[in-house]
């Protein structure tokens, strides 16, 4: 081999050297700008979340405000009308104190309203109690007829890598609800529990729909909807996020015109 072809084979490695190590280099930048890219959205996420959280815990705190100022009233109002009824002397009297006090209770205890948040207090975890003031406030404003119950204290959800995955599911089940309610109008209604358990938090959400026969397996299927521009992903989107853990356990029912979803997530 002449002189000029080492100095070509040496020139030859360098040059695949230098590429592999410009190749490398360039791989190293991409997983880093990756990394960078990831955190920056968990980032804008996480900010976006907290600060829809303090939207939702402003409007619990001013809905609170309200009720107690109107609980305030109806005290100071119902005691002076209870002295009146009591001094009142005559039957026609009578009646008509008790027919005004009636009206005047009913206009209050049946505000929608007023128990609007209901057993929200019970609910200790910030981000489970944003996500329910949140859902419950849009079938208020949307004038969906809804309950809410919640019994026994819910403390701390499981570790974070979980805790945003059940807010999701349960996200998609209350939107689920609401869109089947806005679709059904007259006879719309949701129902919705929280309990707790020693090592387990179970979740209950259910609400009339219009049944067109489909099964369950049907609903679940990936683009599946029945609300034009609706992306689909529901059940489907569920279904895929809980794959990942084996402390969650979801279930659904269909009986007599109503829609049922269950999660049951053991936190010990």
């Amino acid at each position: 081999m002449t002189f000029l072809g080492i100095n070509y084979m040496v020139y030859f490695i360098k040059s695949e050297m230098v590429a592999f190590l410009i190749l490398m280099l360039f791989f190293i930048v991409q997983l880093f700008f990756a990394i960078y890219l990831y955190l920056t959205i968990q980032k804008v996420a996480k900010d976006k979340l907290f600060l829809q959280q303090l939207d939702n815990l402003k409007i619990y705190t001013k809905q609170l405000e309200i009720n107690q100022k109107n609980l305030c009233k109806f005290k100071h109002d119902y005691r002076n009308m209870l002295i009146s009824l009591q001094l009142s002397a005559q039957d026609r009297h009578d009646k008509e104190l008790i027919a005004r006090l009636k009206k005047y209770s009913n206009f209050y205890l049946d505000n929608k309203g007023l128990w609007q948040f209901n057993d929200i207090d019970n609910v200790r975890d910030d981000l489970l109690k944003s996500l329910l003031i949140s859902k419950l406030n849009i079938m208020f404003q949307q004038n969906i007829e809804n309950t809410f119950e919640c019994q026994t204290l819910v403390e701390q959800l499981p570790a974070k890598d979980i805790t945003f995955d059940i807010i999701r599911i349960l996200g998609i089940a209350y939107d689920n609800a609401i869109e089947a309610s806005l679709i059904l109008k007259n006879g719309a209604k949701v129902k919705s529990m929280v309990y707790s358990k020693e090592g387990e938090l179970e979740f209950e959400i259910k609400n009339r729909f219009n049944d067109t026969g489909k099964s369950i397996l049907e609903l679940k299927k990936l683009g599946f909807t029945t609300k034009k521009g609706h992306s689909g992903l529901g059940l489907a989107n569920i279904e895929d996020i809980k794959k990942k853990y084996d402390v969650i356990l979801v279930e659904y029912h269909i009986s007599d015109g109503w829609f049922t979803f269950y999660m049951s997530v053991r936190v010990k």
